[in-house]
């Protein structure tokens, strides 16, 4: 029973684990911000110069993960220097950056409690070990074909779901007529960085697929050794 729960455990924190360290990866890649910048072309939508937008998103970058403790970000627009983000941009943002604390405060526990588990299984040699890396890896890749199905389908809805569900009040919708935020991030930025994230998460779980290949591969040729010496 308890070998059960633990298998559990590891199919549902791995998947967990990777997409939230994934999520952290792309939010944190100014590479990534300058790329959708010069695709949605935010110069214009914004009024700001692509070194002043680069400037500002580390500002942003710094509040989103603890290092800086308010998001009265000043900025030139225009060629008119002043805050950059309105009341209700702020609060917005004040919101998300709960959101991120959260998650990674419980990415991180849910990192080291998987360590402790794969510790656990490889050093008593549990055969389940691999099994539950691969069911893991299994898991992720049915969650990934339905998610990519529903947001091919229609992303904006489930956009907009999403912050239904995580947000308690309507500061999330903005008008891009009067919002900076809005015109730098807009619905094409997020359409990018959910495929970003499917992307490198992918590639986690696919290392992992063929960590299992080649140990099970090892474990194999070892029975195999040790029926021929018998």
């Amino acid at each position: 029973m308890r070998d059960k729960i633990i298998k559990i455990l590891v199919v549902l924190l791995v998947p967990f684990v990777v997409l939230l360290t994934s999520l952290e990866i792309v939010v944190k890649s100014e590479g990534f911000f300058l790329e959708q910048y010069e695709i949605n072309n935010v110069e214009q939508a914004t009024g700001m110069e692509i070194q002043e937008l680069m400037r500002v998103t580390g500002e942003i970058q710094d509040y989103l993960f603890g290092n800086r403790d308010d998001f009265n970000i000043t900025g030139v627009i225009n060629s008119v220097e002043g805050e950059i983000f309105n009341e209700r941009e702020i609060v917005h943002m004040e919101d998300v950056r709960v959101l991120f604390d959260r998650g990674i405060i419980l990415r991180n526990a849910g990192a080291v409690l998987l360590l402790f588990i794969l510790a656990y299984g490889a050093f008593t040699g549990k055969k389940w070990l691999l099994k539950s890396l691969l069911y893991a890896a299994v898991s992720y890749f049915i969650l990934l074909v339905l998610t990519a199905g529903l947001l091919f389908y229609d992303f904006n809805r489930y956009f907009n779901l999403f912050h239904e569900v995580f947000f308690s009040n309507d500061y999330w919708i903005l008008d891009p007529r009067d919002s900076v935020l809005i015109n730098m991030v807009p619905l094409n930025f997020f359409i990018n960085i959910v495929k970003r994230i499917l992307i490198i998460s992918s590639g986690a779980m696919t290392a992992i697929l063929l960590f299992y290949w080649i140990m099970l591969k090892k474990e194999v040729t070892n029975e195999r050794r040790f029926n021929i010496g018998n």
